[in-house]
């Protein structure tokens, strides 16, 4: 297996790893925020962060995330064999049905979240005719999707 040591300013603060099968990213960024931007419950209007987290068999891993200031040193060691300690954060995920699958199974997927889209929609459009507003983004947060192009193609 395959695991990131973190080290922050020469101390080892963990081992992160996911098993042999998933993903595990490491991210370091650093923002500055504008005076106006910044909320008040924040100690500095700089914010580094060190994000590491992975994902494998449905679920989402999450480490702690070091404080860091401007100067420290950061090293991420690529191992291998490690044993990893245990992340701060677990979450279950639902599988994705329309990426996931037999070509069959996502097609049917995708049809059966274009019918549910297309009866939102005409829900819509009638409550619209009588001067209702709803909210279509809520709707179909339900469904457990996020619509980013409304343009299907189901065959």
């Amino acid at each position: 297996m395959v695991c990131f040591e973190i080290w922050v300013n020469g101390e080892r603060l963990y081992t992160a790893g996911i098993g042999d099968f998933g993903g595990l990213s490491a991210t370091l960024n650093w923002f500055q925020f504008r005076p106006e931007e910044y909320l008040a419950e924040q100690k500095t209007k700089e914010l580094p962060r060190l994000i590491i987290w992975g994902e494998a068999d449905h679920k989402s891993f999450a480490w702690p995330e070091p404080r860091l200031k401007i100067g420290d040193e950061v090293t991420i060691r690529i191992v291998e064999g490690a044993v990893p300690d245990k992340p701060a954060k677990t979450r279950n995920r639902e599988p994705d049905p329309t990426s996931s699958g037999t070509i069959q199974q996502r097609r049917k997927a995708l049809r059966k979240f274009y019918k549910d889209l297309k009866r939102m929609l005409d829900e819509e459009m009638e409550d619209k005719s009588k001067g209702w507003r709803t909210n279509l983004s809520r709707k179909v947060a339900i469904f457990g999707y996020r619509v980013l192009d409304a343009r299907f193609a189901v065959n």
